[in-house]
């Protein structure tokens, strides 16, 4: 009898140890805490703290100045001092100080010149000045020489300008310098830094808001533009790019011709200068998010699909065997979110815009949890 026991208990705690197991290796987005408030078109930073702040924002009827730090410790969020001025479309970039410069955006139909830092250290925003020529829709990035390179965008009425005008804001002085101009005008497009230091940006719309398949480097070292170079195989513009581990370029989705929806991929060699495929989603998608796991793979987030509809569904990239593979779906379908890659390798997808017919702004937020024992992105 004490025998049959044992072997009855060792065949339960087998069974048990193995739906464990089963359960734990499912890649999945589990509810986070709410945001205090509901937003879409903000910002998200990863803080040196491993706090994420989120900035700015608009609701269906306003646009906001008020910011939240998430803390991953509690799941929970808190309020932060709020921006001097109301925005949205802005950049954030985190500086080697730890502070966070905000840019440019929107406060309505108009662009903004001015720029606000953030210190984690008191939660106050200060002013970083005012940029030479207001814009949105730009791209802001941290130079090897520690200033931020602020380029393209929008500006004038109801953004009808498109700019080819860059500027740089140098933390020591807390001022603003204007950069050489490239050779023509860009907005919604991407810009990557490269590990020499040269800043590739790429895609985009011109003035008249016609997809571009170019792109051109900035070379710090000449203060000055060069290009064109390699051209995507389709032209788009509000799409994600990634710098992958393999130091390729990975771009994904976003809007073509006719502002007609992309499910491809492309993915850029920096050496060999050219682009090749990287494979075709399940589903065409842009205002989504894309970021890189400690795996190395890529998760694609929601975004709008061709029929405007908000998509709760989710993929991977593979840049091992450059192909796509599904991934959990979200609970709550949603654009114009963020996504930010915790120190614990979890995804904090933040807010955005829901589901038609209302398309309202979202306060619900879910994380991202990769199989804790494969870590494979592929269960």
């Amino acid at each position: 009898m004490h025998r049959s026991l044992m072997v009855f208990l060792l065949a339960l705690t087998s069974t048990c140890t193995l739906a464990w197991s089963s359960a734990s290796r499912a890649d999945a987005f589990t509810p986070a805490a709410s945001l205090h408030q509901a937003r879409f078109g903000h910002t998200a930073t990863l803080l040196p703290s491993g706090k994420v702040l989120v900035v700015g924002g608009a609701t269906a009827n306003d646009i906001l100045g008020t910011a939240e730090l998430y803390n991953p410790l509690t799941n929970s969020w808190a309020t932060t001092g709020s921006l001097a001025h109301v925005r949205t479309y802005h950049t954030a970039t985190l500086l080697p100080s730890g502070k966070v410069l905000v840019v440019g955006g929107v406060d309505g139909p108009n662009p903004l010149a001015s720029a606000e830092l953030y210190d984690p250290a008191t939660g106050v925003w200060t002013s970083a000045g005012s940029l030479v020529t207001p814009r949105a829709h730009h791209s802001a990035n941290l130079l090897q020489s520690g200033n931020v390179m602020v380029a393209f965008g929008t500006s004038g009425a109801n953004g009808a300008t498109k700019l080819r005008s860059t500027e740089q804001y140098n933390p020591a002085t807390n001022s603003w310098i204007v950069s050489p101009s490239a050779p023509h005008e860009r907005a919604y497009h991407a810009a990557i830094l490269q590990s020499n230091g040269w800043l590739l940006t790429f895609g985009g719309i011109d003035v008249s808001a016609v997809p571009l398949n170019d792109g051109v480097v900035f070379i710090p070292a000449n203060n000055g533009f060069a290009g064109p170079v390699g051209q995507l195989a389709t032209a788009r513009f509000a799409f994600t790019s990634n710098l992958l581990a393999s130091a390729k370029i990975l771009a994904v989705g976003g809007l073509g011709a006719s502002s007609t929806a992309l499910a491809t991929a492309e993915s850029y060699d920096i050496a060999g200068n050219h682009w090749t495929s990287a494979g075709t989603m399940a589903t065409t998608r842009w205002s989504h998010t894309a970021t890189e796991l400690g795996n190395g793979k890529v998760l694609v987030v929601a975004g709008v699909d061709a029929g405007d509809a908000a998509l709760a569904s989710a993929e991977f990239y593979d840049p091992g065997v450059n192909a796509w593979t599904a991934a959990p779906n979200l609970a709550t379908a949603r654009a114009q979110h963020t996504a930010t890659l915790l120190t614990s390798g979890k995804v904090l997808i933040v807010g955005g815009q829901g589901a038609a017919p209302g398309y309202a702004e979202l306060a619900a937020c879910e994380l991202f949890s990769v199989d804790p024992i494969y870590k494979n992105g592929f269960d």
